[in-house]
């Protein structure tokens, strides 16, 4: 191990986060494995964000900063990328905490598996209440594995669950402009890079569920960002030639994708792509099972007469049964 360079590096980016900034930075100093460098990148924040960050890095010489304008989080992470000179990259968001031996436990998972990304579950923190995320991934297997449960829905994109090697950047990484799935467009080339991935299935990290952006899930912004993620990585595996083996699972996500428009009521928008849904229901009949009552009344009518399905949309807008 070489000490002269710390072998991990942690991203945190940081915007407006003053109220568990603290606590999250005191989750990564205090960690059982101490060879790490910590990077906060301040993303123009107006609260008091940056003076908690210049008192840490001044009594932990660990911390490195860089305040810079607000560009959201992709390039937050990017510049915090740049920055760090570890074997491996811990992402964590400013208002979340690992767990005291969370570095330890994965550091020595990947050192003895030789593995490109180690997995992990963590905990919901809703207030003063925990809960444990469902873990669905594998002990071992490659990255396209991995890809195929998510596509399925069977597992987290989030990248602050999958401490990786920071050589897996020197790839093309594909980036787009959006803030909302931004974790799937950034996981799933990770992945792809990869050759083997591992996971642990000990949970470490507390990922903090926040009412504000609960409250944002809903907007217009964030249904612009749906339907750009689920483009890019339509085109992604079609580009890097996975179209054909993922092509059940890829069409799972798009149908899966299509219906959730349904919660922004975007009916024309979930008719218009009904199509797709009645295709994928020929090509594999067992996605039928997954869909809801009233999704299935919905496919049944544009399989008899697609402008019943129209209007029964339009009615269940109006009664407000999404």
């Amino acid at each position: 191990m070489n000490e002269k360079k710390s072998l991990v590096s942690v991203v945190i980016p940081v915007y407006n986060g003053e109220k568990y900034l603290e606590e999250c930075i005191r989750s990564v100093i205090n960690q059982t494995y101490e060879n790490i460098e910590v990077i906060v990148v301040n993303d123009g924040s107006t609260d008091g964000s940056l003076s908690i960050i210049y008192r840490y890095a001044e009594k932990d010489g660990r911390i490195k900063y860089v305040n810079k304008a607000n560009e959201g989080l992709v390039k937050a992470r990017k510049t915090g990328l740049s920055l760090a000179v570890g074997k491996y990259i811990q992402h964590l968001d400013s208002d979340d905490m690992l767990c005291p031996d969370a570095i330890e436990t994965l550091l020595m998972k990947a050192e003895q598996t030789g593995a490109d990304v180690v997995s992990f579950p963590f905990v919901f923190r809703d207030g003063e209440e925990n809960e444990f995320a469902e873990f669905f991934d594998p002990d071992e297997a490659p990255g396209v594995e991995f890809i195929r449960r998510y596509l399925n829905f069977k597992g987290y994109w989030m990248v602050w669950s999958k401490f990786h090697l920071r050589s897996l950047y020197s790839n093309p990484i594909e980036t787009i402009d959006i803030s909302f799935g931004e974790d799937l467009v950034l996981t799933t080339q990770l992945l792809y890079y990869s050759e083997k991935v591992v996971s642990v299935d000990i949970p470490l990290l507390y990922y903090r569920v926040l009412p504000a952006s609960m409250s944002h899930s809903m907007s217009e912004r964030n249904y612009r960002d749906m339907n750009a993620y689920l483009r890019w990585i339509l085109g992604f595996m079609e580009r890097v030639g996975w179209k054909e083996e993922l092509k059940k699972d890829l069409g799972y996500f798009h149908l899966k994708t299509i219906f959730r428009r349904r919660q922004w009521g975007k009916v024309w928008d979930v008719y218009r792509d009904l199509k797709y849904v009645v295709e994928y229901l020929r090509l594999f009949p067992e996605f039928r099972d997954s869909l809801s009552g009233r999704e299935r009344k919905i496919v049944n009518l544009y399989e008899k007469c697609s402008c019943l399905a129209y209007f029964k949309m339009w009615y269940y807008k109006r009664k407000g049964k999404v």
